[in-house]
C-alpha cells in the first residue's frame, strides 16, 4: 500500500512538473485529456470511472505522459510514460516506456507493471511491439497469519495496431480502429486484446471524442481491467 501511495505521489509530481514546464515553454507544449468510462463486466457488474491524462512535448523528439484514474469505490490507477521519436521517411520511429500502478480494493490486489516497446507511426498508422512484466500482490494480509501470496509475470508480449483516418475534407472529423493488449490504465496478455473504435471531432484546440471498447477477458484472467465492454467519452485540450 505504501508503494502504491508513493507511485501515486510521484505521478502527481510528474504531472505538475509537466504543467509548469509547458507554461515556460509556451503554446502547444501541453495537452490534456479528461474522460469518463462506463462499462460492464462479470467481475464488477456496471462500472463508472473518471480519468485525466497529461501529455507534455518539450520538443519534436520527446513526449512525456502522466495520468490518474479513479473508479467507484474499488480503487485507483496511476501511470507515467515517455516516448522518444525520430523522423523516418514520412513517419516517426519511436521508443515507448510506461509504468503503471493499479489498486483493486474490493479484491485486495495491487498491480505493478512496466512496459517497453519499439514502433512506427505516421498520420494514418501506428504499430508497436514490445514486452512488459507485471507483479500482483495483496495490499493487506488475507488473514491473521499474514499471507503474502503474489503473482509475478516476467514476460508479456505487448503489441498495438492502429489505423486513423479523416471523415471530411477539412479533417475535423476523425475515426480510429485499434487492437492492442494495453491501454491508458491496462496491461494485459497477448491473447486478451482490446478492440476499439474511436470517433472524434476537432474544434480549434479542443477535441471531443467517444470510444467503444470490446475487451474479452476470458477465463483465469488476472488482467489489470476486468471489463468486457466499456465506453469512453472525453475532451482533449491543446495549449
Amino acid at each position: 500500500m505504501k508503494t502504491g501511495k508513493c507511485i501515486l505521489f510521484v505521478s502527481l509530481l510528474v504531472a505538475a512538473a509537466f504543467t509548469a514546464a509547458a507554461q515556460e515553454a509556451g503554446p502547444k507544449g501541453l495537452s490534456g485529456r479528461f474522460y469518463t468510462t462506463v462499462g460492464h463486466s462479470y467481475a464488477d457488474n456496471y462500472y463508472v470511472a473518471m480519468a485525466v491524462m497529461t501529455d507534455y512535448r518539450p520538443n519534436e523528439t520527446l513526449n512525456l505522459t502522466a495520468g490518474l484514474e479513479t473508479f467507484r469505490s474499488n480503487g485507483y490507477a496511476a501511470t507515467t510514460a515517455w516516448q522518444c521519436q525520430l523522423p523516418v521517411f514520412d513517419g516517426r520511429f519511436f521508443v515507448y516506456n510506461r509504468y503503471l500502478y493499479r489498486l483493486f480494493a474490493r479484491w485486495n490486489t495491487n498491480e505493478f507493471s512496466s512496459h517497453v516497446a519499439l514502433g512506427y507511426e505516421n498520420d494514418h498508422w501506428r504499430v508497436s511491439l514490445g514486452m512488459a512484466n507485471r507483479f500482483m500482490s495483496p495490499f493487506r494480509p488475507y488473514d491473521l497469519t499474514g499471507s503474502t501470496d503474489y503473482v509475478f509475470e516476467p514476460f508479456n508480449l505487448m503489441y498495438e495496431v492502429q489505423l486513423r483516418f479523416g471523415l471530411d475534407r477539412a479533417e475535423r472529423w476523425h475515426m480510429a480502429l485499434r487492437m492492442a493488449d494495453f491501454d491508458d490504465f491496462v496491461t494485459d496478455r497477448a491473447y486478451q486484446p482490446l478492440f476499439s473504435v474511436v470517433a472524434a471531432r476537432e474544434t480549434g484546440p479542443v477535441e471531443v471524442y467517444g470510444r467503444l471498447v470490446c475487451y474479452p477477458t476470458g477465463m483465469l484472467s488476472l488482467s489489470a481491467n476486468y471489463y468486457q465492454l466499456f465506453f469512453n467519452l472525453g475532451v482533449r485540450k491543446q495549449w
